[in-house]
């Protein structure tokens, strides 16, 4: 049944497929075809009085259209599921849920709360407490609480511009559960590789989960400025992404101190690739002025690189 994309919120109603067999024998008999007979009565009579009539047997293509109608409507009776969550939680301890809400989960931030209700209203059915806390929170109340307190903290949460900072949030888990084992442990994560993925992930093991799971945001866009140089002649900007399977070309705006945009260039990255560079040309003069570069259409906190007084500097050496 695990295999199949099709489950059943009523799977007792099943048995009565097991009634097909009498049902078959009842639709297969039907009554008589009325006879005609010519008045007088006395006649109608007498024919009555000789003859007993015996029901006789429907057409097979009949019968059949009828058990099929029967066991459909068996089928409608259990409350049919498409595509069920097949993975159910682990009622032996709390539902644990680890959210990153960083910079990089702007783009699927709204996915990424639908999946934390699906799994905290999960918990409510099962009447499992659940711990949750966000990676990117300066203070983490990881303390488990019912599933409606939990379903309205996850509400008033929202991506923050920073970078998620796991191994705190994973302390406060700690220091929360106080020894008590999770039943299911789900770390949904923004999908960037963080130095520490290895520890972090042998500390998840630490607590024991019943079940550990790891979701993984669809952050394929994500795109960062990760470097910028200012040359003689060009200011060079570096960009890096998550997806590399195809060519993209992103510009570049360079932005004075009241973010109006006073030059721009161009990046492209070639299939395959996830570091591009590219360069903004502008007189030395203008580019005193840059104050702040932003990757134009990307909205997050990756996608600013904000340029000190040593930037300018550096182009006269």
């Amino acid at each position: 049944m695990n295999a199949l994309p099709l489950a059943f919120a009523t799977p007792a109603v099943l048995i009565a497929l097991a009634a097909l067999p009498l049902i078959w024998w009842l639709l297969k008999l039907t009554p008589p075809r009325p006879k005609t007979e010519v008045f007088p009565p006395l006649r109608i009579l007498a024919g009555v009085l000789k003859r007993d009539e015996t029901p006789s047997k429907s057409p097979w293509w009949l019968t059949l259209l009828r058990m099929m109608l029967a066991a459909l409507v068996i089928f409608a009776l259990a409350d049919p599921v498409l595509n069920p969550r097949n993975a159910s939680l682990s009622t032996d301890g709390p539902l644990v849920l680890l959210v990153d809400n960083g910079w990089a989960t702007v783009a699927d931030w709204d996915r990424r709360v639908a999946t934390a209700e699906a799994l905290i209203g999960d918990a409510s059915d099962r009447d499992l407490p659940v711990s949750i806390v966000f990676a990117a929170d300066a203070s983490h109340d990881a303390v488990p609480t019912g599933a409606a307190a939990a379903l309205e903290k996850l509400r008033a949460a929202s991506p923050k511009p920073l970078r998620p900072d796991r191994a705190h949030a994973l302390n406060a888990l700690r220091a929360a559960l106080d020894g008590t084992r999770p039943g299911t442990l789900a770390v949904l994560s923004d999908g960037i590789a963080a130095d520490d993925k290895e520890d972090l992930m042998a500390d998840l093991a630490a607590l024991s989960p019943a079940q550990l799971r790891l979701i993984e945001g669809d952050n394929a866009a994500a795109t960062a400025i990760t470097g910028a140089s200012n040359g003689a002649d060009a200011l060079t900007v570096t960009l890096s992404r998550l997806d590399g399977s195809a060519a993209r070309s992103l510009i570049v705006d360079a932005q004075d101190r009241q973010g109006r945009v006073i030059a721009s260039g161009n990046v492209d990255f070639a299939p395959g690739a996830t570091v591009a560079s590219g360069q903004i040309t502008a007189p030395f003069e203008l580019r005193n002025d840059f104050a702040r570069l932003s990757i134009a259409g990307l909205a997050t906190a990756g996608a600013t690189h904000l340029l000190d007084d040593g930037f300018a500097a550096a182009a006269w050496r």
